[in-house]
Formats: C-alpha cells, structure tokens, sequence
C-alpha cells in the first residue's frame, strides 16, 4: 500500500474517488487525478483481498473510466510495477506501455525498482 504523503504521491484528489461495497463493508477503492481538460492520472485501487477474483476490480477501473470519459477526458495515464496487473490493465482495458519511471520510494513490489507508465485512450 502506498504511504501518502511521500515522494511518489504528496496527495490524494479525494473528490474523483469510488468505494465498492458488499453487505454494507468497503471492499475497494479507486480514484483518479485530473491534469487537464483532456488527461487524467490513475491513483490508487485497492480491492480487499478476500473480495479479489470476483470482479470488483474491473467494475471499479470500468465505473471510473467512464466518468473520466463523461469529463470529456481523453487520454488515463496508469502506472504500476506488477507485471499481472499491468497485463490486466492491458488485457481488459486497451492500455499500452509507453515508459518506464525509477521509483522514489519503496512500496509496491521491492523487487522491481520502476514503474511501468501505461496509457488508454478514452476519446
């Protein structure tokens, strides 16, 4: 899990976040920060791990991509250090690799000491 504020992310965007829920209990989160009137940023998601395998995740990453969308955002930037999940994002959501960044912080996989930049366009 992210530390935040840290180097990697000094701040969440609170108001662009979701919650899903199952029985009353937050199971997931997601959330996305605007950077202009056309691109937005991928913060965090987070699905419990008792709830993870049962599409919690997807429907998340789908409900925010099509608010972005309803925005008029065209490009989502995500990055990650997972290859499974960035094959996901990939796989079920039209992502591509365009970068890497060297990580400032250690949080995520402490083998992998970058992140994978991936894009999507939403136009």
């Amino acid at each position: 899990m992210h530390y935040v504020p840290s180097q990697e992310m000094p701040e969440l965007t609170y108001e662009n976040y979701y919650v899903a829920l199952a029985d009353g209990c937050i199971v997931g989160f997601c959330g996305f920060k605007i950077l202009s009137d056309t691109e937005a940023k991928t913060e965090l998601m987070v699905v419990d791990p008792e709830f993870r395998g049962h599409g919690v995740g997807a429907k998340l990453q789908r409900h925010r991509m099509e608010v972005m969308r309803g925005m008029g955002i065209q490009k989502l930037t995500t990055n990650s250090d997972l290859p499974g999940t960035i094959e996901w994002y990939k796989t079920h959501f039209g992502y591509r690799e365009v970068g890497r960044l060297k990580k400032l912080h250690e949080f995520g996989s402490p083998d992998i000491d970058y992140w994978t930049t991936i894009e999507a366009e939403l136009g």
